[in-house]
């Protein structure tokens, strides 16, 4: 995993949830919104590793793009790498 991650300076989104009872709410959202705000705000990239392949479209919709599918381990799901560039106003 290590080796994987970006050198370049960066927000690095470890953990992002919601309650079961929140999702669908725009909990998870307001959240990631917060997050990547200040990253434009201080013009820093953003970069996450999704687990979920069904978030894909999700995080794309933030403006991430996939650098890498890696698998971790031998026959472990997939992990996706995922960067975004801040966006300026």
């Amino acid at each position: 995993m290590q080796r994987h991650h970006p050198k370049k300076p960066h927000l690095y989104l470890y953990t992002i949830g919601v309650l079961d009872s929140a999702r669908g709410t725009g909990k998870g959202k307001q959240l990631l919104n917060e997050a990547l705000n200040g990253c434009d705000e201080s013009n820093t990239p953003a970069y996450l590793e999704s687990s979920n392949p069904n978030n894909h479209d999700y995080y794309v919709s933030f403006g991430f793009r996939t650098l890498e599918i890696i698998h971790p381990l031998k026959n472990s799901p997939p992990l996706e790498l995922m960067w975004r560039e801040p966006m300026t106003p």
